[in-house]
């Protein structure tokens, strides 16, 4: 069997029972040239028997089921980036070669930080996890069920533009404008405007008249469309004057990866120093003015898609802006700004 090996290791009980069996056959009229053989497939019938799957081979169908699963790109790398040094410090190894104290041991020798030993670990699990939940296991358990690493997650700071950073950017976006747009003032993910594995959104998801954005389920984070209601008055003063008719047209030509790295060129061209760029600012500062802004964490987990989550959203965002730089935030108007 390839990649597979059989263990014929019987207790006490199970060769009795073995015994007795090739007797009764025996009695029967069989001719066993082979005793033990038949004693191992009696014990496979009782369970006694397991089949060894390979460390390689089981990691292998595990990242093909996230491919058939069509899990995103990111989470797919996330689990083979993580699965990958294991693999190699373990090649000619079984799944059941590993306890919860040989894990916890391949963990903690790992030389990073802790909450990098922590996506180690998640990405392990979900791998033992896959391999427990095969008809039949893959392995006799999962090694990281009840693990627990003394590790210290901290939690990240939320960072956002200030009203006065996001006028600039606005002023200087050139090409991206419109994707920067629905960006901080409706909080679409740049994946789900722009990403070279995704359809990009057009102007016709965009409807004017009933004041909707359409996400598509291929661009979607989740995988599941949505339509976006309900959004600030200044997103549509913004983009009616970007406006463009051929509905099939992009909404940004460009890749939203290349954004940073233009706007730098801009800052650097007019010697305003570094450009202040942390990840998810604008989905973040959407977030942050808009609970600010409309006193409601319900409304704005719904068009950030994250319905069930209010309480997080609470907990994250509240607090962080005042009503007055909320009110400011979403009085930016599509005016020519000055970049000084």
């Amino acid at each position: 069997m390839d990649g597979k090996r059989i263990n014929f290791s019987l207790d006490a009980a199970q060769r009795a029972d073995a015994r007795e069996a090739i007797r009764i056959l025996q009695a029967a009229g069989w001719s066993v040239e082979n005793p033990l053989s038949v004693a191992a497939q009696i014990a496979v019938g009782r369970g006694a028997v397991h089949e060894r799957t390979l460390l390689m081979v089981a990691a292998d169908r595990f990242l093909k089921d996230c491919l058939r699963r069509k899990l995103r790109k990111r989470s797919v790398d996330f689990y083979e980036s993580k699965l990958n040094p294991f693999l190699l410090d373990h090649s000619d190894a079984y799944l059941d070669d590993f306890d919860r104290p040989a894990v916890r041991a391949w963990l903690m020798g790992l030389g990073v930080s802790d909450a990098t030993r922590a996506g180690y670990l998640r990405a392990l699990g979900a791998f033992w996890g896959f391999c427990m939940a095969q008809d039949p296991p893959l392995c006799r358990a999962n090694p990281t069920d009840g693990l627990k690493l003394a590790v210290v997650m901290v939690e990240r700071e939320v960072a956002l533009f200030s009203v006065g950073e996001v006028e600039r950017i606005l002023a200087n976006a050139g090409d991206y404008t419109a994707a920067v747009v629905l960006m901080l003032f409706a909080g679409v993910r740049p994946g789900e405007i722009r990403m070279r594995e995704k359809l990009p959104m057009v102007w016709g998801d965009i409807d004017f008249k009933a004041r909707s954005i359409r996400i598509g389920g291929a661009t979607a984070k989740t995988r599941v469309a949505r339509v976006l209601e309900g959004l600030p008055p200044v997103l549509w003063e913004w983009l009616r004057a970007l406006r463009v008719e051929d509905k099939a047209k992009p909404i940004c030509k460009y890749q939203l990866k290349y954004l940073p790295r233009y706007l730098r060129g801009v800052w650097e061209a007019n010697k305003w120093g570094e450009l202040r760029w942390p990840q998810d600012a604008c989905r973040h500062s959407f977030a942050t003015y808009h609970i600010a802004a409309f006193k409601s964490v319900e409304k704005t987990s719904l068009i950030l898609g994250h319905e069930g989550k209010a309480r997080l959203l609470h907990q994250r965002y509240r607090g962080l802006a005042t009503s007055d730089q909320a009110r400011k935030f979403f009085e930016i108007k599509p005016i020519l700004i000055s970049n000084g």
